[in-house]
């Protein structure tokens, strides 16, 4: 996205992006802690956690709202904490990181991100088939799969898989399952899975009311927890993100 003050033409996409020049960014790190993530949704009247000036790059932990789907493959002390402190949650089921205020942004301004890297916090990452699937009507079933990510090669193997009874419908972000080994199953023996890593909300808080913090219709592995590295353009509005 183009965050400069120019005039943009029609075929603006088609050009190479350019960086804006810096001679030594400030490198910041931002760590996911129950002080600077907020569970569900956007809202303007939040306080910055973080605030950097155009040019910088920024590391930002994210995480998953999946972790409590198996919590000996896909939590840690640090999300642990996360998940018993944080209360506040809804009505969106993404935890985010941040906001981050840059300096000079103005509202109404584009936000330019660029994602330089994404590194796995932990090798697993979950996949729900949930109620409001395209099949539940006909297999009225939810069911976790559990994957082991390979991030040198980009692809997913199934450790297990299991049918959700924690709840009636899998509807309660945050919920964390007990490991069962008698209800984990098998999972899709001798598949590898393709991943394309991707971010599942991340974008700039709305100018008035609060907004949930929701996907689109796509779903995919939620690779869980990432450290990822950005460098904000100029005259950008920053935002919260979750991976």
């Amino acid at each position: 996205m183009h965050a400069s003050g120019d005039a943009i033409g029609t075929d603006w996409h088609d050009h190479p992006m350019v960086l804006s020049p810096t001679e030594s960014p400030t490198v910041h790190r931002l760590p996911a802690t129950p002080s600077t993530v907020h569970w569900g949704y956007f809202d303007p009247r939040l306080e910055p956690v973080l605030t950097v000036a155009p040019g910088d790059l920024v590391a930002i932990e994210t995480l998953t709202h999946h972790a409590g789907d198996a919590p000996d493959f896909l939590m840690d002390a640090g999300i642990s904490d996360v998940f018993d402190r944080v209360t506040d949650r809804g009505p969106g089921p993404h935890l985010l990181t941040g906001p981050i205020a840059v300096e000079g942004a103005r509202p109404g301004d584009v936000l330019q991100v660029d994602i330089l890297e994404a590194t796995p916090r932990l090798p697993y990452g979950s996949n729900l088939a949930a109620h409001w699937g395209y099949l539940y009507g006909e297999i009225p079933v939810e069911r976790v799969t559990i994957y082991e990510i390979d991030s040198d090669a980009s692809l997913g193997r199934a450790l297990f898989a299991y049918d959700w009874t924690a709840t009636p419908l899998a509807d309660q972000p945050g919920t964390i399952v007990s490991p069962d080994n008698d209800a984990r199953q098998p999972a899709l023996p001798g598949v590898v899975v393709p991943l394309r890593p991707h971010f599942g909300t991340m974008g700039v808080a709305p100018a008035k009311a609060t907004v949930p913090a929701e996907p689109g219709s796509s779903k995919g592995v939620d690779r869980g927890e990432c450290l990822t590295v950005f460098r904000i353009s100029p005259h950008s509005l920053a935002s919260p993100m979750k991976d």
